[in-house]
């Protein structure tokens, strides 16, 4: 699945690093879609400054009731 839109900010957990596209806050924070970055891509889309525009691409693996999940994802 390929999405464009405003990056609203990205976050690093353990050796992860997750970029997120919000839409609205919600009652637990900010709600849209979360993109677990490949590893190739930790780096520039950390680079990356948040009112960016992007592309990314990557799986769709599903929703936990605030967000939408992609991982294995890549930016174009």
């Amino acid at each position: 699945m390929e999405i464009s839109g405003v990056l609203t900010g990205v976050e690093q957990v353990d050796s992860l690093t997750i970029a997120l596209i919000s839409f609205e806050d919600g009652l637990f924070g900010s709600e849209g879609i979360r993109f677990t970055m490949l590893p190739d891509f930790s780096g520039e889309i950390i680079s990356t400054p948040p009112g960016s525009l992007v592309t990314i691409k990557g799986l769709c693996t599903g929703y936990n009731e605030t967000d939408v999940i992609l991982e294995h994802c890549s930016l174009l």
